[in-house]
């Protein structure tokens, strides 16, 4: 499975792959995430867009690990046949396997977005995407779905993606999850399963849901229309290119290698009892 990058200027746009061994190819997104932030620190007339397909992982947040039985938790995941992943963004854990689509915008000068109109950016980036459809895309907390959120987004009260947000110096990624075809279902038990296995009633400083399968739904069912994940990254592209973007070339030169290393034996580091 490879993974797809775009960087998104005044100019020109280029989609690359980059593979790694099984172990890192689990970590790579974030550790791209890490090094994306640090480029367009230092090139502020550039942000990227950054479309990460993953299989079959679980994507743990940092509150997640604050779970009374988190290795029985780690365990109960990986009995359904995924792997459990710890990221660095984002509160609690999202699914995400070959019908789910993770993407990211990479933006400079931060300092200019509050907390709230950053994820405002990608609310009304979504929205765009889908205005060829009659229904409405709501922004509120589904309070019984996984990784709830303020930001959550919904089609007539089901949830079909969440948002998540990481800042460094005066850059921020904005990602979200959506869930565009597949068992949502199955994935709203899985996620499930590894709360009530990791928490078994004890009390806990964290607040995590009661998760409910039923709240969430995929995209393609609330659009009633047949929908890929490529189709979606299309869309996501022709969204961005409306407001005036082009297309240009990321060159990975020695400096943006190497700080992707870095980054990336930092994710492995902090994923050694999850991939083990």
């Amino acid at each position: 499975m490879s993974e797809a990058l775009t960087l998104l200027s005044a100019l020109k746009l280029n989609v690359f792959g980059l593979y790694e061994n099984r172990q890192e190819q689990r970590v790579q997104p974030f550790a791209w995430a890490d090094t994306f932030l640090r480029y367009v620190t230092k090139h502020e007339d550039q942000m990227i867009v950054h479309f990460w397909p993953m299989e079959d992982i679980v994507i743990l947040g940092m509150l997640d690990r604050q779970v009374p039985y988190f290795e029985e938790g780690l365990k109960t995941i990986k009995s359904f046949g995924y792997q459990p992943i710890i990221r660095n963004i984002g509160g609690l854990g999202v699914i995400s396997d070959d019908g789910v689509l993770n993407f990211s915008l990479i933006l400079p000068n931060a300092n200019q977005l509050s907390i709230n109109n950053a994820y405002l950016v990608m609310v009304a980036l979504i929205r765009d995407m889908f205005s060829d459809f009659e229904q409405t895309i709501d922004h509120f907390e589904v309070p019984r779905s996984y990784c709830p959120g303020d930001f959550d987004l919904s089609i007539s009260g089901k949830k079909f993606a969440g948002l998540a947000q990481r800042r460094i110096q005066n850059s921020v990624v904005i990602s979200a999850y959506l869930s565009v075809y597949g068992d949502q279902n199955f994935r709203g038990e899985l996620v499930r399963n590894f709360y009530d296995v990791g928490i078994k009633d004890q009390p806990t400083k964290a607040n995590y849901p009661d998760i409910d399968p039923s709240c969430m739904a995929n995209l393609s069912d609330l659009l009633e229309v047949s929908l890929s994940i490529e189709e979606v990254q299309n869309r996501v592209l022709k969204s961005l290119e409306k407001q005036g973007l082009k297309k240009r070339q990321l060159h990975l030169d020695d400096d943006l290698i190497s700080t992707y290393r870095k980054f990336l034996k930092q994710h492995l580091n902090r994923n050694v009892s999850t991939l083990s």
